[in-house]
């Protein structure tokens, strides 16, 4: 008999064939071949029910083998595409869930995956809510200007967490510190010896000034917007600054209890000392004790702030038109009258059955 030669990859009927078979099998032929293994599974209980059916059992044993075969090749290959969609669905419901919080609190970054740290939209949304969520970010996103940026928009003093190149960007800077003027404090030197900047930060707050470079600190324009904004820039200034009348009067203008801080020649100038009376009742006792007995000053404070009056001299408190004029601004001022005045106008009052305060305003018009 003649034989037929078959190539040798024809031979048999094997498990990888029949694994590429239920691969390109739809979904319903292989729910089909999943009823045949359990049908073969059953055809060989029966078999071993009957003793006398052993090639019925052989048969159904062989199909049952094949087809779990089939099926278990089957579901490791639905198994290892549905993985990579399963953590993909994942990852993406964490990014969406993590957006969602950081927009409704920035700082939400903070219980969030380190990966999310390093993603900028994630983090150009977290700082845009709330600018110290910088302080959560990767090295890189804290290098990212546009990052850095809409932080110190949002938040000035997040500088602080910027990276050293960001920190000495004039652009970065200047938002910054138009948002809160003491984020000076964490530019480079180079921003702090910038004219532009140091104004910038001084007419946000004037106490920035300390931040400033000392060439700036002697900056007469600069010193100037500082006091302006807040006395408290005047300790800060050169000595050079603070020795110019227009400074002090600035200062004091402002706020009349820096008047204690002034060199003392200023202290004994009319001008200066009724600057600083004309916003604040104390100014007057930090005065010289000249500008303390002049009545034309002292007149002008109590006119303003009745009780101003304690601070005068004693022949000022003895002087019956200035404590006329301090009780009828603020009738509580008679108790700081001498004591001859101040039972006569109290015996005048009563004499006329009218307060001391009305009788007062009577007598001065």
């Amino acid at each position: 008999s003649s034989h037929v030669i078959v190539p040798q990859e024809h031979i048999g009927f094997d498990r990888t064939c029949l694994a590429c078979m239920v691969r390109r099998a739809s979904l319903p032929a292989r729910v089909c071949l999943l009823l045949l293994a359990l049908a073969c599974a059953r055809l060989r209980l029966l078999a071993f029910a009957f003793a006398g059916l052993r090639l019925l059992a052989l048969a159904g044993f062989c199909l049952g083998f094949l087809a779990s075969i089939c099926v278990c090749s089957c579901l490791l290959d639905c198994m290892r595409a549905c993985l990579p969609s399963m953590e993909q669905d994942e990852s993406e419901k964490i990014g969406e869930i993590t957006m969602a919080a950081v927009q409704q609190d920035g700082v939400a970054l903070e219980d969030a995956y380190e990966d999310s740290r390093d993603d900028p939209v994630l983090m150009l949304a977290a700082v845009q809510r709330n600018g110290r969520a910088l302080s959560f970010a990767s090295d890189a996103c804290k290098n990212n200007s546009e990052i850095v940026l809409a932080a110190v928009q949002n938040h000035g003093l997040a500088l602080r967490y910027a990276s050293l190149e960001c920190r000495n960007d004039l652009d970065i800077v200047s938002a910054a510190v138009q948002q809160d003027g003491m984020a000076l404090k964490d530019a480079s030197a180079e921003c702090r010896d910038n004219l532009r900047i140091v104004l910038e930060a001084v007419l946000q707050d004037g106490r920035a000034l300390q931040f400033a470079s000392d060439e700036l600190k002697d900056n007469p324009e600069i010193v100037l917007a500082a006091v302006q904004n807040s006395t408290w820039a005047f300790s800060f200034a050169s000595p050079a600054c603070q020795k110019m009348e227009h400074i002090v009067r600035a200062t004091v203008e402002a706020d009349g209890t820096a008047l204690e801080y002034v060199a003392e020649d200023f202290r004994n100038k009319p001008e200066i000392v009724l600057a600083a009376a004309q916003n604040c009742c104390r100014a007057l006792g930090d005065a010289s004790p000249q500008c303390r007995n002049n009545p034309d000053i002292v007149m002008s404070a109590v006119q303003k702030f009745g009780t101003a009056l304690q601070f005068a001299s004693a022949e000022c408190k003895d002087t019956e038109e200035i404590v006329l004029a301090a009780v009828a601004q603020a009738p509580e001022a008679l108790q700081h009258a001498s004591l001859e005045l101040n039972c006569s106008i109290s015996r005048e009052a009563a004499r006329f059955g009218v307060d001391v305060q009305r009788y007062a305003m009577a007598r001065r018009m």
